[in-house]
């Protein structure tokens, strides 16, 4: 006998057919919530990262742990392997302590974006496409009210109560944009222009709304006019590659071309709108050589990491070994004159970058490992196909810090699982269970396999 095995968001998807739920629903919100507004818990010197997330994981972990595979747990007891070797043999021995502690909260985090793995298994689309959309929408309408002022008084005293440092940059936003830039309940304006990328794109993939790209559009023009942040542009290369994909899925030759058209269209006017935009806003900051916030993301971090492998080759500085940085930091932020990150105490601010964070803590020979287990995992969770999503991860990791957090793993999370479940319209004959009995196997997500028995 034939039996059918694919990848596990679809075979769970077989015999849960109810989706979410209620239940379901409401502790995804109030997990991806916390996410977004890095609601955290501060006891003294110790601050525990997006706490107020742990009770939705802790549920939605109880309600599925019977849905979890050992085919998914193995990369990632890999990358926490990895990152335990790095924490034992980092760069300098008298800050393991520091490393030690930088582990626990990774194990935390990848508890944390399992969790949501595994409460989204049992998602329909339509439930990624509820959540994600309502997210979305209650962010960009608190923009407004932010930018309008009745709302700003209630997030500028959430955030100097859960923010660890004080947001500084009114001057510089009055230069940008001629406004103090809404920050929707978060740490800073580029926190909230994070979000609007992921619920965007998420919602852009699931969402079966015919008007699904007039909105994504709007959506992203009212965001940019309101945050003016580069972040925002992350979200429109992936949406270009959905639509070119799709194009050329079309079974016609007319309907095709015409979808091409349509496809390079948007193409060519997200780019010239990213130039534009992109290209105003560095302006207003003085350049892109004069860009503090896009220097401290994208320029100072792989010089960061040169002088790291250049010391540690194999394995780096160790998880979380800030500490053993400072040189590093010091050296590269005077070389670029960025004072803002010179006097900053705030780690996520110091080295915005996840994914050369990846590679100045596990070096050479543990980040090839690392990356293999993370790239597994979430191929597994997203099947075959996935360059959108991986090219939006990519671009993501570019964009803010704190590989040991949960932020990062969640969103990421959230973007692979939605992918996958959109791509369930791709399969144009999806067989019975009758059928799959029978001897039939079905194509999900690239991955087919037959097991005989």
């Amino acid at each position: 006998m034939n039996v059918a095995a694919t990848s596990s968001i679809f075979v769970e998807k077989r015999t849960a057919k109810a989706g979410l739920g209620t239940a379901g629903r409401v502790l995804t919100l109030w997990y991806l919530l916390v996410m977004f507004t890095v609601f955290s818990l501060q006891v003294g010197d110790l601050r525990i990262t997006c706490f107020f997330a742990l009770p939705a994981a802790l549920a939605m972990f109880a309600r599925n742990m019977n849905s979890a595979n050992r085919r998914e747990m193995w990369p990632l007891a890999l990358l926490l392997g990895v990152a335990l070797l790095s924490v034992i043999a980092g760069k300098d021995a008298e800050f393991i302590g520091e490393r030690s502690q930088s582990f626990v909260l990774f194990c935390y985090s990848i508890f944390m974006a399992y969790a949501l793995r595994l409460e989204l298994g049992r998602a329909q689309r339509s439930d990624v496409s509820w959540i994600s959309g309502w997210l979305l929408s209650t962010i960009m309408i608190a923009a407004v009210l932010e930018r309008l002022g009745p709302l700003r008084p209630a997030s500028d005293a959430f955030r100097a109560w859960n923010s660890p440092y004080v947001y500084a940059a009114e001057r510089r936003d009055l230069i940008i944009a001629g406004f103090i830039r809404p920050s929707i309940f978060t740490a800073e304006p580029s926190y909230a222009a994070l979000g609007i990328a992921v619920f965007s794109i998420a919602w852009f993939v699931s969402t079966k709304s015919r008007y699904r790209v007039m909105l994504f559009g709007l959506v992203t023009v009212l965001a940019l006019i309101l945050i003016r942040s580069p972040i925002l542009a992350i979200s429109l290369p992936p949406v270009g590659l959905i639509l070119l994909a799709g194009a050329f899925r079309q079974s016609s030759r007319s309907r095709r071309a015409e979808h091409v058209f349509f496809a390079v269209t948007f193409l060519m006017f997200a780019t010239i709108l990213s130039y534009l935009g992109v290209g105003a806003m560095s302006a207003a900051r003085g350049g892109i050589a004069g860009d503090q916030s896009l220097a401290v993301r994208l320029v100072a971090p792989p010089r960061i990491a040169a002088a790291v492998l250049g010391d540690s080759p194999m394995l780096g500085a160790g998880l979380g070994g800030r500490g053993v940085l400072l040189t590093e930091f010091e050296t590269v932020f005077h070389q670029l004159d960025l004072t803002r990150a010179i006097n900053s105490s705030n780690n996520e601010i110091r080295l915005p970058n996840v994914f050369w964070e990846h590679w100045i803590y596990f070096g050479l020979a543990g980040g090839v490992i690392a990356a293999y287990a993370i790239v597994r995992y979430f191929r597994t969770l997203c099947g075959g196909n996935c360059i959108a999503a991986a090219l939006f991860l990519f671009l993501l990791a570019n964009s803010f810090g704190g590989y040991s957090t949960p932020r990062f793993w969640s969103f990421a999370t959230l973007v692979v699982i939605a992918t996958a479940l959109a791509r369930e319209d791709l399969v144009p004959h999806r067989e019975s269970g009758a059928e799959i009995a029978k001897g039939k196997t079905t194509t999900l997500g690239g991955e087919t396999q037959s097991a005989n028995f």
